[in-house]
């Protein structure tokens, strides 16, 4: 038994595992079963740790060991919620475990029942979560339990979040995540927790540069622990920021791996990543796949939030306001913060619609959220919907000063396909103004991001607009050059170095040069200056 527990003590699941067997096989305690409940859990073992957890449960409560008992009836309350998706078991437990910690003296450990209640609130009531973990982080603090503490913490600071109070909520997070990083927390599960409060946090806020570095920080956390299920949700959540930050390639191995890794490990955890995982394919233009990932994610929250998209994509704005309808609705009384998402898919169907008053009653709920949560992604979500508002009252004007305002954000924020997208919207509103060597110059910008992401079927859809603009000339097109491809031999004309043409297109040096290399051979040429003396003389830069 001393040996198992100091295996359990470094992290070494495995061995204490087998340890806790050995010392069963002379003698069953509730100890060794408690301990092979730990282990197992870690091995990924749910299903034992479960049948561990249950039998010490009932020898503890022979004995009349109260404590310990409420402590595994919690325990068991997470299991079966968490892990298990199987709520009335959970609450059965949950209420066991109230019962029984009403008969003990106040302690740090009856800090940890509002805090597994809470996670049965955490997608849909976050004023819940807010009282729940306030009381856990009152109690915890009163009787020095900083583990607890700082996870009650950084559940405050999610709450918060999500109910617009963003500043406030930011503070919580960054101290809990900071101490669990610093190693003053020794709980592993505690750690993990304040970090992944931290990420989901800035991820419903839409901070993605934030979400980058604590992801960052977490997966280092879980590889040098051994932690494969925190690394499994660490990197879906990593993989839906790489989504938005263009790093499709990265995001894609993430989400893939996650999807797989939580769908054996911990099912009722693997429908997040399916689902982001579907809308990185819908951004690529791989429709089938994203409804095949849909589908195997069910009734996860996020299913009609992608299949809203995927409506909108197809030009079927009344199904589209359905599954965004249908998302909005399982929040009750205010909106938290993750509702703007539905709200700007509900504007942007209800203005395809004709709908324009009661868009215009959704857009002043979005306003007040972006208003709120502050982060640049958020505001040029609203600022886009504007946009559609306008447009479809005919204010031209308005719809183009907005559009050029949600461009720049998303640019900054960075969001490159969401930007791409704002300008193609801006390309018509200009085009409609009468400014069609503006609309002509925003298409092909859009056009080659879309091409450089390998966003397929926006790249399709853009380079008809920009062909109806009399934008790509027949010889370019005999040619084969992308828009992106056409920049650069332009900026090598100019007499651009690589490092000046990365700067002015906002690429990396290695990217031109791949331009470059994919230039030559379809011109058939070796060098910069061939290639801009053979494109003039084909007239392929007019």
């Amino acid at each position: 038994m001393e040996d198992a527990a100091g295996a359990l003590g470094r992290g070494d699941w495995k061995a204490a595992r087998e340890l806790y067997k050995a010392a069963l096989d002379e003698c069953e305690t509730p100890d060794a079963l408690e301990g092979l409940g730990i282990a197992s859990w870690w091995e990924d073992e749910i299903d034992a740790a479960i049948e561990a957890r249950e039998r010490a449960y009932e020898l503890r409560s022979k004995r009349r060991e109260t404590p310990e008992a409420a402590r595994l009836a919690g325990f068991l309350a997470w299991d079966y919620s968490v892990l298990r998706g199987k709520q009335a078991v959970a609450n059965g437990w949950l209420q066991r475990a109230r019962r029984l910690a009403e008969e003990l003296e106040p302690s740090a450990e009856h800090a940890w029942l509002p805090l597994i209640e809470a996670s049965f609130h955490l997608d849909t009531n976050a004023q819940a979560v807010l009282e729940l973990s306030t009381q856990a982080a009152e109690q915890a603090r009163a009787f020095g339990g900083l583990d607890i503490e700082m996870t009650a913490r950084t559940l405050q600071g999610l709450a918060l979040t999500s109910l617009g109070r963003v500043e406030q909520g930011i503070r919580l997070l960054d101290e809990g995540t900071a101490a669990a990083t610093a190693g003053e927390l020794h709980d592993p599960i505690s750690i993990g927790a304040c970090c992944c409060n931290m990420i989901i946090a800035c991820e419903r806020s839409r901070d993605y540069d934030r979400a980058g570095q604590w992801c960052e920080r977490l997966e280092a956390f879980c590889e040098r622990t051994g932690q494969r299920p925190l690394l499994a949700l660490c990197r879906a959540h990593h993989g839906t920021v790489l989504t938005i930050r263009g790093n499709w390639g990265t995001a894609e191995r993430e989400l893939d791996w996650a999807s797989g890794e939580l769908s054996t490990l911990r099912p009722a955890l693997a429908g997040y990543a399916q689902a982001r995982f579907a809308d990185l394919k819908r951004r690529q233009g791989r429709v089938a796949e994203a409804h095949e990932l849909l589908d195997m994610a069910e009734d996860h929250v996020l299913v009609p939030l992608v299949n809203a998209t995927l409506a909108l994509d197809e030009d079927d704005p009344a199904a589209a306001a359905a599954h965004a309808a249908r998302y909005l609705d399982r929040y009750d009384g205010a909106r938290p913060v993750e509702a703007a998402a539905g709200l700007e898919l509900l504007i942007h169907a209800r203005a395809a619609l004709g709908y324009r008053d009661t868009a215009r009653e959704a857009h002043e709920e979005l306003r007040s959220i972006a208003s709120a949560v502050g982060s640049k992604h958020a505001r040029a979500g609203e600022r886009a919907c504007a946009a559609a508002i306008s447009a479809a009252d005919g204010e031209w004007d308005g719809a183009s000063l907005a559009l050029h305002e949600a461009v720049d954000l998303y640019r900054s924020s960075p969001a490159p396909f969401d930007a791409a997208r704002a300008q193609i919207e801006l390309a018509g509103v200009l085009d409609a103004l009468g400014h069609p060597d503006r609309a002509l110059e925003h298409a092909l910008a859009a056009c080659a991001v879309f091409e450089e992401l390998g966003a397929e079927r926006d790249a399709i859809r853009a380079g008809k607009i920009v062909a109806a603009l009399g934008g790509r000339s027949a010889a370019l097109s005999r040619a084969g050059l992308t828009v992106r491809e056409v920049e650069v031999v332009r900026c090598v004309a100019e007499g651009l170095s690589n490092r000046q043409i990365a700067e002015r297109l906002v690429v990396s040096e290695h990217t031109v040069h791949r331009h470059l290399a994919n230039v030559y051979t379809k011109l058939g040429v070796s060098s910069r200056a061939a290639a801009a003396a053979l494109v003039t003389q084909r007239q392929l830069l007019d």
